[in-house]
């Protein structure tokens, strides 16, 4: 201090100018080495806190997105899984049943239009009607054997059942027609008919021994 008040007065003006810029300087440096000190750590700044949760949550729905259709697909599987082990397949007793309540309906309509193919050329509009009413029928019956899903066992037997009323709904169908033209019928017709019938009657009664039932049969028609 001794040697700045020895100067002259201009030189201790310069000097105090000078040592007032150095330490504005100073206090701007240590002010800012602060401010890095405080915020640049990002843990103590809010800002910084809500750029870190901000990240983590787009972070977090990225990796959700990512993994939702994996795991929607994984849920369809399952789910489809479940539906197909689930599927209806009628037992042993319930598939038995309807194969008896087919036949029984499909010689019954048989047998009626066999009895008037027997008398076609004497027959009148009613008779013609009744015929095709019955074809159809065995035609509705031969779909539903079709449409039957038999247990393992019968797999054979629901073979040969269709195979029969197939062969029934045949020749029904051939005698409608004998009978809707008797003047176009001709012993090949008659042929024919006969074949579709000893076919029926021969798969029907097959069908009966592998299930061990006596269900309606055509035998004699």
């Amino acid at each position: 201090m001794h040697r700045v008040r020895a100067l002259p007065p201009g030189l201790r003006v310069l000097v105090a100018a000078v040592a007032l810029v150095a330490l504005l300087a100073l206090s701007g440096g240590i002010g800012a080495m602060v401010a890095i000190v405080l915020g640049g750590g990002g843990s103590g700044s809010p800002e910084g806190g809500e750029r870190q949760q901000g990240g983590e949550r787009e972070q977090g729905g990225e990796r959700q997105q990512s993994t939702s259709p994996r795991t929607d697909e994984a849920s369809r599987q399952q789910e489809g899984g479940e539906q197909q082990s689930t599927s209806p397949r009628k037992d042993e007793a319930e598939y038995l049943a309807e194969v008896g309540d087919i036949q029984k309906g499909s010689v019954e309509a048989f047998l009626e239009s066999d009895e008037r193919l027997r008398r076609y050329d004497a027959l009148g509009t009613d008779d013609v009607e009744d015929m095709g009413a019955n074809s159809a029928a065995l035609k509705d019956y031969r779909d539903r054997v079709a449409d039957l899903d038999p247990p393992e066992q019968y797999r054979g037997q629901h073979e040969v059942f269709g195979g029969a009323i197939g062969e029934l709904h045949e020749a029904t169908e051939l005698a409608y027609r004998v009978v809707h033209d008797p003047a176009s019928a001709t012993q090949t017709d008659f042929a024919a008919y006969d074949d579709h019938v000893d076919k029926a009657a021969a798969q029907l009664r097959r069908s009966n021994e592998m299930i061990s039932r006596d269900y309606a049969t055509i035998e004699g028609a």
